[in-house]
């Protein structure tokens, strides 16, 4: 029997989804963040992965350009894979599922 993949946690999709608003200067983090607080109600959780997000964003893209991540791994989303990053190196220190954007993320944990 197939078995779909796992899903990545709506956490992390929702503040990709707001970071992407951001950045294309659809609204502040604040404001976007509330707006979709219906989608994932940890605001907080939202607020500080997305800010920490664009305060480390040049260092974000130094890893990712010296680890050549995206040449690898083409069809990933970018928004995704640097919010897991902002999770795993400044957050938690650990990604909590087993989704796939996660597992590349921690396949390339020790160049980062």
């Amino acid at each position: 029997m197939f078995q779909h993949s796992v899903k990545v946690p709506r956490l992390y999709k929702t503040a990709a989804k707001i970071a992407k608003d951001v950045k294309e200067g659809n609204g502040s983090i604040k404001n976007l963040v509330y707006e979709h607080q219906r989608k994932h109600p940890n605001i907080k959780a939202l607020y500080a992965l997305v800010a920490t997000l664009f305060q480390r964003h040049n260092e974000i893209e130094s890893l990712l350009k010296r680890s050549q991540f995206f040449a690898k791994e083409p069809r990933a989303d970018p928004w995704l894979i640097k919010i897991l990053m902002v999770e795993l190196l400044w957050g938690r220190n650990r990604l909590p599922g087993i989704s796939r954007p996660e597992k590349t993320v921690l396949a390339y944990e020790q160049i980062f």
